[in-house]
């Protein structure tokens, strides 16, 4: 009976050690993207580059001195960003759900003098422009707005999704970069 437990134990460590090394041997692989469904650089002109993302089915702009990020392995959020002595810029393109089925005619109705309606490529979303901070600070923060900033934001629904297209620049000198987040978000096109 002693014996039999010693094999069954000897059995069981082999077997776990045999699952761990199977865990180890495999973990780090991952299934390789094809190239045509991640994000890339597809030209460039005049000091802008174009940039496709397949996923989210857009072409977008960036200028040459902005760097571009993408996040879950080339298929997820685009953001772009720029730095300099007393500015901060970001270009910010993500999807996220419609939670609440929400239409960009809501919206507009809800706050006619917020939302204007956008139109690009026969998608039908919003636009409206902002300062970075909380316009009513919760009781236990500090702040409000920031003056010197500015967000341009463009949301388009898609589905029960909703594609989000943001432009924030923070800084005394926040008013130079405003035509080229106007250039960035503007530029937004949806591929059929």
């Amino acid at each position: 009976m002693k014996r039999r437990g010693v094999i069954i134990s000897i059995v069981l460590v082999i077997l776990i050690l045999f699952g761990a090394l199977l865990y180890f041997a495999f973990r780090g692989e991952k299934e390789a993207m094809p190239e045509s469904e991640i994000v890339n650089v597809t030209g460039v002109e005049a000091g802008w580059r174009f940039v496709e993302h397949p996923v989210f089915n857009i072409t977008f702009q960036v200028p040459e001195a902005w760097e571009i990020t993408v996040f879950e392995d080339g298929k997820g959020q685009a953001k772009a960003t720029f730095l300099a002595e007393g500015i901060a810029a970001e270009l910010r393109i993500y999807e996220r759900p419609n939670l609440f089925g929400i239409t960009a005619d809501q919206l507009m109705q809800s706050e006619p003098n917020k939302f204007q309606g956008v139109e690009r490529d026969g998608r039908v979303g919003v636009g409206y422009v902002t300062k970075a901070g909380r316009e009513v600070p919760g009781p236990t923060e500090e702040g409000g707005l920031i003056e010197d900033s500015y967000i341009l934001n463009n949301q388009f629904f898609i589905g029960e999704k909703i594609l989000e297209v943001n432009c924030q620049i923070i800084g005394q000198a926040y008013r130079t970069l405003i035509p080229t987040c106007e250039r960035m978000v503007g530029e937004v096109h949806f591929q059929e």
